[in-house]
C-alpha cells in the first residue's frame, strides 16, 4: 500500500493566521465567521512553502527513514530523540506527529526554532522545535494501515484545534426508539460549548467509556433521557451535549460523531466485548486509540 508524509518546517503559522484574521476582521469566537475562517486556513495551508507533501513510498520503512533525514539533516545536535504521538483521530482515520526532542531538557533553544503548527496541534500542548512530520493512517480489516496524506488533511488537523463537534442527545424515555433520530451533531468553537448550546446546561465530571474521555453537558430538567443514561451508565434527565476530550491528556477537545455513539452502543450491548476491550486497555503500556479499539471489535 502506498504511503507518504507531510513535512512541516519551523514556522509562525498561528501568528501569521492571527494577523490575517485581524486584517479581515474575523473572529474564531463568532459563529458567522467560521466558514470564512475555514476557507482562509485551507487557502493558507495550500500556499504555504514550509508545508510540503512528500513523494509516495512503497514501504513504511522507506517513508519513515526519509522523513527522519528530512527533519535532522540540518540539526547539529547529538542529544536528539524522535517521538511519535497521535494528534487527532476519529472513527475512520488517525494522524500522528513525528518530531525531535532534545534529551537534555534544559537546552537553551531559541524561540525562533519553534514550530507553531506542531505546538498548537499536539495533544500535550508542549513546545516543539524544528521541522516535524505528519503521518496518516486508516482503519482497514481490523488493522491500522498507512495512507496517503494531502494538504487538505493538514487543514483538517489545524481547524480541529479550534472547531469541535459534539452530539446533542434529545430527551427520550424509550431506549428502543431509533436513537439516530434523537441525536444531532453540533459544532462549537474554542473551549466553551455553552456559547452555542446555551447556559441551561451544566458540565459534569469526565466519564471514561472504553478508552474515551467523555465530558457531558447536562440540561437542567426532570425529563428522562434513557439514551444518555444507558451510554453514560448513570441516571440522566434532560438533554445532554456529549463532548470528547483527547485521550491520555484530556487537554483538548476532539470531535465525536453520531457514528461514534452508534459504535459504542454496539460494543456496550456485548459484555464479552466490553471485558475484552477493558482488559486490552489495562494491559497496554502505551497510548491506545479508542476509535480503532472500538472499530476492530464491532
Amino acid at each position: 500500500m502506498k504511503q507518504n508524509y507531510c513535512i512541516i518546517r519551523k514556522n509562525q503559522f498561528y501568528k501569521e493566521l492571527y494577523d490575517e484574521l485581524i486584517e479581515e476582521e474575523l473572529s474564531m469566537h463568532k459563529k458567522d465567521d467560521s466558514n470564512k475562517i475555514h476557507y482562509l486556513i485551507e487557502k493558507k495551508i495550500l500556499s504555504c512553502e514550509y508545508i510540503k507533501i512528500s513523494n509516495n513510498y512503497s514501504s513504511q520503512e522507506e517513508s519513515f527513514t526519509d522523513l527522519i533525514n528530512e527533519i535532522t539533516e540540518k540539526l547539529d545536535n547529538e542529544n536528539l530523540q524522535g517521538n511519535t504521538s497521535i494528534i487527532y483521530a476519529d472513527d475512520n482515520i488517525m494522524y500522528e506527529l513525528f518530531y525531535m526532542e532534545d534529551l537534555t531538557k534544559n537546552a537553551n533553544i531559541s524561540e525562533d526554532e519553534l514550530n507553531e503548527f506542531a505546538c498548537i496541534s499536539n495533544t500535550e500542548q508542549c513546545p516543539i522545535f524544528w521541522s516535524c512530520g505528519i503521518l496518516k493512517s486508516e482503519y482497514y480489516d481490523k488493522n491500522i494501515k498507512s495512507s496517503i496524506i494531502k494538504k487538505e488533511d493538514i487543514s483538517k488537523i489545524f481547524i480541529n484545534n479550534y472547531y469541535h463537534i459534539g452530539i446533542m442527545i434529545d430527551i427520550n424515555d424509550n431506549i428502543t426508539e431509533n436513537i439516530i433520530d434523537k441525536m444531532i451533531e453540533i459544532t462549537f468553537m474554542g473551549e466553551n460549548p455553552l456559547s452555542i448550546i446555551g447556559n441551561n446546561f451544566v458540565s459534569s465530571d469526565i466519564i471514561e467509556i472504553l478508552g474515551f474521555s467523555i465530558l457531558p453537558y447536562i440540561e437542567k430538567s426532570d425529563k428522562p433521557n434513557k439514551i444518555a443514561t444507558n451510554l453514560l451508565n448513570k441516571n440522566i434527565n434532560g438533554k445532554v451535549f456529549i463532548t470528547l476530550l483527547c485521550p491520555l491528556t484530556n487537554i483538548k477537545y476532539w470531535n465525536i460523531y453520531i457514528e461514534t455513539i452508534n459504535n459504542l452502543f454496539k460494543i456496550l450491548s456485548d459484555k464479552n466485548k466490553v471485558n475484552n476491550i477493558n482488559q486490552e486497555i489495562n494491559n497496554c503500556d502505551k497510548y491506545i486509540n479508542p476509535f480503532f479499539l472500538i472499530k476492530k471489535n464491532i
